[in-house]
């Protein structure tokens, strides 16, 4: 799901706390990794959607373009997949060894890969980086601004949709995963799901 890129920008004084999200996002990491066909979900509106990891891939995004971590993945034997990607990012299929190692280590600027549903057939998604959520329409901006603050998060910007919609800013990967959960989990979100890039098919 992607943003409206007119929307208008919000973007609060406040910072999100990179080594909290971090550590949540290492434990969770952790845990997918004991089988390479590790489960996890989302949530998409109240429903909870079951995504499949891919440890033998690894997605990089040109936004914010980290050369080292590309250089780094790229010193472990990674192959760009033909045919998968976009102007945003870059799927790899790391080699038997680095599979592990690779995913732990989670460059900045990167990503694992997950599968939609739990089929092979699935289509390949990746996190760049964000939560959408949607607030209660009653709510104002400052309780808005309250609990995101509260949560050591940033708005980065409200969207262009219908209703109380906000882009809040995470790095990518895993921590926009595990912060769209945690939201959603506090019972106060109508929606608050991971800002995922899909693989699309050209027909």
């Amino acid at each position: 799901m992607n943003p409206h890129p007119n929307s208008e920008d919000t973007t609060m004084n406040t910072r999100f706390n990179p080594t909290l999200l971090r550590t949540l996002a290492a434990c969770a990491l952790a845990a997918c990794m004991g089988s390479a066909t590790a489960q996890t979900h989302y949530y998409d509106g109240g429903q909870a959607r079951t995504v499949s990891l891919q440890p033998d891939l690894r997605a990089e995004f040109t936004r914010g373009d980290n050369p080292r971590a590309r250089q780094a993945l790229a010193a472990t034997g990674a192959v760009p997949l033909s045919g998968v990607g976009d102007a945003l990012v870059r799927i790899y299929r790391l080699p038997a060894t680095a599979e592990r190692a690779s995913a732990a280590a989670a460059p900045a600027a990167g990503s694992p890969v997950y599968r939609e549903g739990n089929s092979p057939a699935g289509r390949l998604m990746a996190l760049p980086g964000g939560v959408m959520v949607k607030f209660k329409p009653d709510w104002s901006r400052a309780q808005i601004d309250a609990f995101v603050a509260a949560r050591g998060l940033t708005v980065e910007r409200k969207l262009a949709m219908d209703g109380n919609w906000f882009l809040l800013a995470t790095p990518a990967g895993q921590a926009s995963l595990t912060t769209a959960n945690a939201l959603f989990e506090t019972g106060e979100l109508l929606v608050s799901t991971p800002n995922w890039w899909k693989h699309t098919v050209s027909r």
